[in-house]
């Protein structure tokens, strides 16, 4: 799975929990099925997504973010890993008051809060078309008002609602959903 004499590091950001590769220093490839088999809780390591740190292209960015999901698809972005990021830099003591790093979304600054916990300033939403993902979108309730598509590192659908939706409706998009093979994760 992992070269011989990689380390990795397990962190954990709101209950997400990531296991992170520092390969600034010693790079590493790794295949989507190895990732997928790292991901694995019985037989692997065990994670929601893999965090591989690279050497940075541009010189004003502590590192190259590689994010990977446990299926093996790569992600833009991921908020709570990047405040895991931020503590384990902290922890390097390379967390300086003007770090960043360089995502597939865009720049990502960290920063350490005064009560000693991290927060980061993540690259805004945009918008997909349906072309651009390879899921297609479940069906929508009658109620509500229309969807969009938005990526903020991974794809998002987002239901429009003229009002708040009551439980019977969010029943209505949880079937929905778990009917929809595509969206299961």
């Amino acid at each position: 799975m992992l070269p011989k004499g990689t380390h990795f590091y397990k962190l954990e950001a709101l209950g997400n929990d990531f296991v992170l590769i520092d390969a600034r220093s010693t790079p590493i490839e790794l295949c989507r099925q190895a990732v997928v088999e790292l991901a694995d809780r019985r037989t692997g390591i065990g994670f929601d997504q893999l965090l591989v740190l690279r050497d940075p292209s541009d010189p004003k960015r502590v590192a190259q973010v590689d994010i990977h999901n446990a299926d093996g698809t790569s992600a833009e972005q991921c908020g709570n890993g990047m405040r895991a990021i931020a503590a384990w830099l902290e922890y390097l003591g390379e967390l300086g008051p003007c770090a960043s790093l360089a995502t597939a979304a865009g720049r990502v600054d960290l920063n350490c809060v005064s009560d000693g916990t991290f927060s980061t300033d993540l690259p805004g939403p945009h918008t997909l078309e349906t072309s651009e993902i390879s899921q297609t979108p479940p069906p929508v309730p009658a109620r509500a008002a229309g969807w969009d598509l938005i990526s903020t590192g991974n794809p998002h659908l987002v239901l429009l609602w003229p009002e708040p939706p009551g439980a019977d409706d969010l029943d209505q998009v949880a079937r929905a959903f778990a009917a929809c093979a595509d969206w299961h994760n």
